[in-house]
């Protein structure tokens, strides 16, 4: 087994609140501008529809998500800590999208050194836009499924990043000239320089950022898993149980 990197930040939108708690406690975070807590009253807020009951890799208990209807609503998590990507992450997360339109910010990260990632439709063909400092990467989004849960993950690495749906490659290529990292951003109480999904439409669970290049081994989720599959992730648990979380940080 690969040993696992530590956790740069990971929420788990399980607070049923205005609140994103970061299971680092690092980077707590807001949801502001939503128009009500209840996103499954409403169109935004917590909501109880998520990908599944459990997370693969760890075994813990899914039970809410992030509702996002499309308005200037977003979850802010900016504070004074500094969050230090380096050169090698991966920011992974689930995602449950509406429409997206000409496109819809699924995370942004700054100040000083910027990293923003959007979904849209471009030529009728579903896009990610990525920004890299101030230079912008496209790459395909067919393997993402409108309205149906989906687990993502941007790998970076020091010239090339990969895109990741449901564990299978979308997209490899490199990072424009100019764009490279490192990708440090010093701590900001200014809301919106960090964010998670502000613009966007559908639901967003799970966004975990790691400062390592992971290969999907290590990824959360393991989609739809056949027979053979659910043995290997009898091992994943258990192993989470005995070695994960000595490995990680303790967010007890």
């Amino acid at each position: 087994m690969t040993s696992l990197a530590d956790v740069v930040a990971y929420w788990r939108f399980e607070d049923g609140t205005g609140l994103a708690t970061d299971e680092t406690g690092q980077f707590d975070g807001e949801l502001t501008s939503f128009y009500t807590s209840n996103g499954d009253a409403g169109p935004e807020g917590w909501s109880t529809n998520v990908m599944g009951a459990l997370i693969p890799l760890s075994g813990a208990q899914n039970t809410g998500s992030i509702r996002f209807g499309g308005a200037s609503a977003f979850v802010d998590i900016s504070n004074s800590q500094d969050m230090l990507l380096g050169s090698s992450f991966t920011i992974e997360f689930l995602v449950n999208p509406d429409d997206p339109g000409g496109g819809v910010p699924v995370f942004g990260l700054s100040p000083i050194n910027r990293l923003y990632t959007t979904l849209g439709w471009d030529a009728g063909q579903l896009i990610w836009w990525t920004q890299f400092q101030d230079q912008f990467s496209s790459a395909p989004a067919d393997l993402v499924q409108i309205g149906e849960w989906q687990h993502v993950a941007f790998v970076v690495e020091p010239t090339e990043y990969t895109i990741y749906v449901n564990r299978q490659i979308q997209f490899n290529g490199g990072i424009p000239a100019g764009g490279e990292g490192p990708f440090n951003f010093p701590g900001s109480n200014t809301t919106g320089d960090r964010t998670i999904g502000d613009g966007f439409r559908g639901y967003l669970d799970e966004v975990r950022i790691s400062d390592a290049a992971l290969t999907p081994d290590q990824f959360l989720i393991v989609p739809e898993p056949t027979a053979i599959s659910l043995l290997v992730l009898g091992g994943l648990t258990a192993w989470f149980s005995n070695g994960w979380k000595k490995r990680r940080r303790n967010f007890q």
